[in-house]
């Protein structure tokens, strides 16, 4: 009641200002005109009352104070007071005039040549207070429905502050130090952005109070509310504005002819220079060599580059003119029905063929990427575009994974398999995602083999079930690995390959080709390579190729499609330049073929994607984000490639893809997989033919020695060479060493087996394996899914090589963990560990030994929870440079700092517990939510309709939205900062989570006021002395039943479940309590 009644005070206090004559204190001196009717419908409420506010504005802020005072000839109602740090020079709250904008800039910033001038567009913000959580909650929903996104609740002890707001903004410098960085055209061209803002702020502010009429106030429809002749002379202006709009394309092109014009001027005063200096002018800079070498240092996606290169008379050519003739293809443009087009507009998406060899392809999948309509975000939508009618259609899945760019979509057989990407600059993604094409279902297989490190903007290529990955970005790490993730058991495998390997890169090329790999481009820090290398899959060796003709510009972002049989196409990609030509790669000259195409002027081929959909290359998305330009989109085109088809016969029909290989062709694959050189000793001497193979290094050690049946035989598999090497020197079962080694035999095993014969040791090896005889043949041998090592035994072999190194004793070995905690790429071994004076001299020699011997880019030791009210962790790191970890549990993503925020492993228990709960349609209150550790399973797995998450620890409340929005259930949690006892809503909650250890007791009776008040089900954490588990349960009950009565909850309170989730300490054991309330009926 009293803070009600403080409450009433404060709001009476603001509506006699409000309804006085003097000004307040914001610039204008009152309410905005556009939203006054919303805050006079708002502050008629009895819940609530607006604190500040503004409609939305138009401004130029100059961010220091005036060297002069404001001339007289500015109107009083325009004069600023000068503040510090800054001050406004224009503003307005409706539609600018771009003549006035301009006007202010020439006029007042002249007059004053100090500071930064900042072009602004700000949308509509208000604060205000209201009376109780639930009142709170209730208004945030309504701002949320309306567009305001960003809109939340923050508790200041007693009282509930809300701020409604969305984040269409816009801030552009536009002048420095009395320099202008801008035209006067583009100055225009942000005023009409910024007005176009304006409208769509206006549209979210007329939602919002036709949503509050009908929600909050609940005496009125949306159809009833009376729009104030302000807000109606403002959408005038609107409507006028927008016929204003229309016009700028005009313009704009009027504006481009101008500039060709003034292009060809200047050409032809650049040929009258080289016949005078002896200078010619490149007409294609990325064929000069300096270009090549500096092609990366170029940041900007927009760039014009000249180079002269000095001529002699004797090879001196005519200047360059422009060419009238007409490119050989032509692109068009789609005519789109069904879905808005603008759902096309994305970059960092992927696509793929859908269509069967009946009916052949027609169709194009379009799945994730940055973009989409109105307010641009990562996307998890399924588009699906008919190329032949243009209907563009959204496909419905079930279990679609978090929205997710820069990753890579696989066509094999009747799935598309993701892999990678990123969900946000903290979260990169090492996973795999499967979606079923005939039920649109998705799933996360379980995937076995060596762990595949996180990326994105890497590239994949298909060859039946295989999936070839390469390269990419991991966090801001280049990589060089080439991985295969064998589709048909769901395993992954390093390939090591040998050769002229690729430099690491990201945002390059791979396609698959007639049983090769072929990689082009891409980018290493501000390297940008345009190198060209191929991998044969039967040698694994690559190979840089110098192909022939005129080869594509050193590039990356850009995309390569295989063309039939013959032909692998390049096209677009950065750094941009007057080069949009198509280049063909012929597979089997390795010649290069360049095509002029006319592409729209609108086209920007930058992280696009190509799909070939029978003879027609479709080009979906790409686009750009640029500081000075702001964000474009490229429209979805199509070219045909009809033209090629009396040189590839195999183009005009079907689509031909890797993954529709004979059967016949599949089975040789798997032929090679299985067969292998292996050398049959007499199981008598097996041991000493082991031991030689081994001291000579022939031993396979992807595969598996085998016992004959009758265990009479031992058959060792052995390398390609060491097979040629024996088969000529041991005849069934006899040795036949000879002194020499044969002409025929390869020139790398002859240069092996001269240095094993300078050393006495191998020679040894030699005569034992002459000894033994033996028979070489052919067998089948299965490679081996990894190497039999276990962890422990490859951390102990790394830390041994320390120790060897810095002549410390064996002994300390004994001292290594035998267990530890892994969180994503950070292993974390135990409280007390490694913590002598010895290991802290190694430092970070040892550290990064042991990450490395297990896989991890980091390293930490555990610690005791921070004593404080927030249970802070205190983990130390010893390798690595920063705690932020990305942890998945039962297809959860948990992201935080590890050196911040809690987390423990061995409550997976329970998360999976409250995984298999049935809560479909229920609300949840976690009066302790820390990073969403239960939070996530209730909303992911157990389909709760909504969470309220208490939390107060800051690290904690960060890594939970985070969380949230990767997980992608954001819209489902309202997130509640502050001590729970104060911020925990009451009486709506079908479940109330008390996770807190060791101990919840304190929290009891706020969780009994979260629950309904016909009851609900508590779940109830404590550490419990084991021989105490049934006197604490009786505790438990019978304090729940006296705080219920103590609020006039009658209620009947039971255990209907103990939980043990795990020994905390000795004899002290970690339960969860299922306690039901419910009311009492007698």
């Amino acid at each position: 009641m009293v803070a009600h009644k403080e409450f009433e005070l404060r709001k009476q206090a603001v509506l006699r200002g409000l309804a006085s004559d003097e000004v307040d204190k914001s610039r204008k001196g009152g309410v905005d005109a556009p939203i006054a009717d919303l805050i006079r419908r708002i502050n008629s409420h009895p819940e609530f009352y607006t604190t500040s506010s503004c409609s939305g504005r138009v401004s130029l802020f100059l961010d220091q104070p005036c060297a002069a005072p404001l001339g007289d000839d500015v109107p009083d109602s325009s004069k600023e007071k000068v503040k510090k740090g800054g001050d406004w020079i224009f503003v307005s709250h409706e539609a600018a005039a771009e003549d006035d904008v301009v006007n202010a800039v020439n006029q007042r910033y002249a007059a004053h040549q100090k500071g930064l001038l900042v072009f602004r567009f700000e949308p509509f913000i208000l604060a205000l207070e209201c009376s109780s959580l639930a009142a709170s909650q209730q208004l945030v929903t309504c701002a949320m429905a309306s567009g305001f996104r960003e809109s939340g609740i923050t508790s200041a002890g007693k009282r509930f502050i809300l701020a409604v707001r969305c984040s269409i903004r816009m801030e552009v410098p536009i002048a420095d130090e009395g320099e202008l960085l801008v035209t006067e055209e583009y100055l225009r061209y942000l005023t009409r952005l910024a007005n176009k803002k304006m409208v769509l702020n206006q549209q979210r502010i007329d939602r919002f109070l036709s949503t509050f009429t009908a929600t909050v106030e609940g005496g009125l429809s949306s159809q009833s509310v009376q729009v104030p002749s302000s807000r109606r002379k403002a959408a005038s202006g609107f409507a006028g504005l927008r016929k204003r709009q229309k016009m700028f394309s005009e313009v704009a092109d009027k504006l481009l002819s101008s500039l060709e014009k003034r292009q060809q001027s200047v050409l032809s005063r650049i040929g009258l220079l080289e016949s005078k200096s002896g200078c010619t002018l490149i007409s294609e800079v990325q064929d000069d060599e300096r270009y090549q070498q500096s092609a990366g240092s170029r940041e900007s996606y927009f760039s014009t580059t000249f180079v002269v290169q000095r001529m002699t008379d004797a090879n001196r050519t005519p200047p360059v003119e422009v060419s009238s003739q007409r490119p050989g293809l032509c692109a068009a443009s789609f005519v789109i029905s069904g879905e808005p087009p603008e759902k096309l507009f994305r970059w960092g998406h992927s696509t793929c063929a859908l269509g069967d060899q009946e009916s052949g392809c027609n169709s194009v999948l379009i799945y994730g990427g940055y973009g989409g309509p109105e307010r641009h975000a990562r996307q998890n939508d399924l588009l699906m575009l008919d190329v032949q009618e243009g209907s563009l259609r959204s496909l419905q899945t079930v279990g679609s994974p978090a929205p997710i760019m820069a990753h890579t979509a696989s066509r094999v057989k009747d799935t598309m398999v993701v892999i990678g990407g990123r969900r946000d600059p903290s979260c990169v993604l090492n996973g795999v995602s499967v979606l079923d094409l005939k039920t649109f279902e998705w799933e996360t297989p379980v995937v076995t083999g060596v762990e595949f490190p996180p990326r994105h903007r890497h590239s994949s290529a298909v060859m039946g079930s295989r999936i070839f990955v390469y390269g990419g970005l991991n966090g801001s790490q280049p990589l060089s690995d080439l991985h295969m993730l064998d589709t048909s058991s769901w395993t992954w495998s390093l390939i090591t390959c040998g050769g002229e390997h690729p430099s690491a890169r990201h945002s390059h090329s791979l396609a698959a080709a007639g049983g090769k790999l072929f990689l082009f481009g891409g980018r290493e820090g501000n390297k940008v390579y345009g190198d060209l290398y191929v991998l044969d899959l039967g040698t694994l060796r690559w190979n840089l190729v110098k192909a022939g003709g005129r080869p594509p510009s050193p590039r990356f972002s850009h995309t390569m499609t295989v063309v039939g049989d013959r032909h692998i196409a390049v096209s677009g990609g950065c750094p941009i330049t007057k080069d949009k030509d198509l280049v063909l790669l012929d597979t089997s000259t390795l010649m290069w073929a360049r095509n002029q195409v006319d592409w729209p002027r609108e086209a920007l081929l930058v992280r696009h994607t190509t799909t070939l959909v029978d003879d027609t290359l479709i080009t979906i998305g790409g686009g750009a984000a640029c500081f000075a330009f702001g964000t474009h989109f490229s429209p979805p085109l199509k070219l045909s490639l009809k033209p090629f088809v009396h040189s590839d016969p195999s183009l005009g029909k079907k689509l031909q893809r890797e993954t529709e290989r004979p059967s016949h062709v599949e089975k040789e694959d798997e032929d090679r997989k299985l067969l292998s050189w292996i050398l049959k000793v007499d199981s008598r001497v097996a041991k000493q033919a082991k031991d030689a193979l081994k001291k000579l290094a022939w031993l396979d050690l992807r595969r598996k020695s085998k016992v004959s049946e009758q265990r009479n035989h031992v058959a060792f598999p052995i390398i390609e060479s060491a097979a040629s090497f024996l088969s000529t020197h041991i005849k069934a079962g006899q040795p036949s060493m000879s002194d020499e080694v044969p002409s025929s035999y390869p020139e790398v095993c002859n240069h092996q087996l001269n240095e094993v014969e300078n050393n006495d040791l191998e020679n040894q090896a030699l005569r034992t394996l002459a000894a033994c005889g033996g028979e070489v043949l052919k067998a089948e041998m299965p490679l081996l899914a990894k190497q039999c090592c276990s962890p422990f035994a490859s951390m102990e072999g790394a830390v041994s090589a320390v120790l060897e190194q810095n002549h410390l004793p064996k002994s300390l070995l004994q001292e290594l963990p035998k267990k530890w905690e892994r969180l994503g790429d950070l292993v974390v071994l135990p409280a007390g560990s490694l913590t002598s004076s010895v290991w802290s001299s190694l430092g970070e020699q040892v550290w990064r030994a042991i990450a490395m011997s297990l896989s991890a880019n980091r390293l930490a030791r555990q610690a005791s929870v921070a004593a404080t009210g927030t249970r802070d962790s205190q983990l130390q790191l010893l390798h690595g440079t920063s705690g932020w970890v990305e942890h998945k549990e039962n297809g959860i993503v948990y992201c935080f700092d590890a050196t911040k925020c809690m987390f423990s492993s061995g409550n997976v228990s329970e998360k999976l517990r409250i995984a298999s709960m049935q809560c479909r349609g229920a609300t949840v209150v976690d009066l302790f939510a820390g990073i969403g550790y239960y939070v996530l399973p209730f909303l992911i797995k157990a389909g709760a309709r909504h969470v309220y998450a208490c939390e107060w620890n800051p690290h904690a409340l960060a890594a939970l939205r985070h969380n949230l929005r990767v997980n992608g259930v954001e819209d489902s949690c309202s997130v509640l900062e502050g001590d729970n006892r104060c911020s925990a809503p009451e009486g709506v909650a079908d479940i109330v989570s008390l996770g807190l250890l060791p101990s919840s007791e304190a929290y009891w009776l706020t969780a009994v006021a979260a629950l309904r008040p016909e009851g609900g089900l508590l779940l109830v954490h404590e550490n419990v002395k084991d021989s105490e588990e049934e006197k604490w349960t009786e505790h438990l009950l019978m304090s729940i039943r006296s705080l219920a009565t103590s609020i006039g909850r009658v209620w009947t309170v039971s255990l209907v479940h103990l939980e043990r989730v795990k020994w905390y300490a000795p004899h002290i054991r970690h339960v969860v309590a299922d306690v039901l309330c419910k009311q009492y009926d007698g």
